[in-house]
């Protein structure tokens, strides 16, 4: 067996007044989508429309705009996950930048999923608005994790809803994974080759969804292996 760690130790920074307090009350999904949105949102306009971010080589503005489409424009969010309307998708965020402007588009996301999606807040935000937090609060790379409190649960409950899709490179993988708070483990996909990660709730969620560079996790398998989750491709 042998085990592989992913991501160091970081220093904080003044970054860290944006983020959010583990919260032991926290309990629901709407709650952690709800706070995970405000930080961000807050952190936003903290840093500016320039900041970088670990989404690739998406500046904050990107970012917002993202969000924005995702939420707002239906039709012109494909491209989010369909590779051929990757450029459709691209216009309609560089067009919402250009009309709203930056701090336009951040008030826009801060304000919520429009009411048709409001029923769906508490099951397809959390994850996604973590994640979108994580990247601007560790994009300069000077921000540590941070303790989730009752957010955990919420994020470990949703994670295997999202697996299959987030780990659809491995081939021939046993993948779990296992909180190291308390020791709990999830199969996320059966193979003849078990790979078992451990971490934070937080940092699984992130190296799942490919921020492998800053995930603080650890991969206990055979070197074969844990050498082919590292080195696949994660994410949405």
């Amino acid at each position: 067996m042998t085990t592989a760690t992913s991501g160091a130790a970081h220093k904080y920074d003044s970054l860290d007044r944006c983020s959010i307090k583990g919260n032991r009350a926290v309990s629901s999904g709407s709650e952690v989508a709800q706070a995970e949105r405000t930080a961000l949102c807050d952190l936003f306009v903290r840093v500016g429309p320039e900041a970088p971010t670990l989404s690739g080589d998406w500046k904050t503005e990107d970012l917002a705009a993202h969000l924005y489409v995702r939420e707002r424009k239906p039709f012109g969010a494909m491209g989010i996950l369909v590779k051929r309307f990757e450029a459709r998708t691209e216009k309609v965020m560089a067009d919402v930048l250009a009309s709203k402007g930056y701090l336009g588009t951040v008030e826009a996301v801060r304000n919520g999923p429009p009411a048709l999606l409001k029923p769906l807040d508490g099951m397809i935000n959390p994850i996604e608005f973590f994640v979108h937090h994580e990247d601007v609060r560790r994009g300069s790379g000077q921000a540590p994790a941070r303790e989730l409190g009752g957010e955990a649960d919420v994020l470990w409950k949703l994670l295997p809803r999202f697996s299959k899709a987030l780990v659809r490179g491995l081939s021939d993988i046993e993948l779990s994974v296992r909180r190291i708070d308390n020791g709990d483990t999830v199969k996320l996909r059966s193979g003849s080759q078990p790979v078992t990660i451990t971490g934070e709730v937080g940092e699984i969620v992130l190296y799942l969804y490919g921020r492998k560079s800053v995930a603080r996790v650890e991969l206990d398998g055979s070197h074969a292996a844990t050498g082919i989750v590292s080195g696949t491709a994660m994410g949405l």
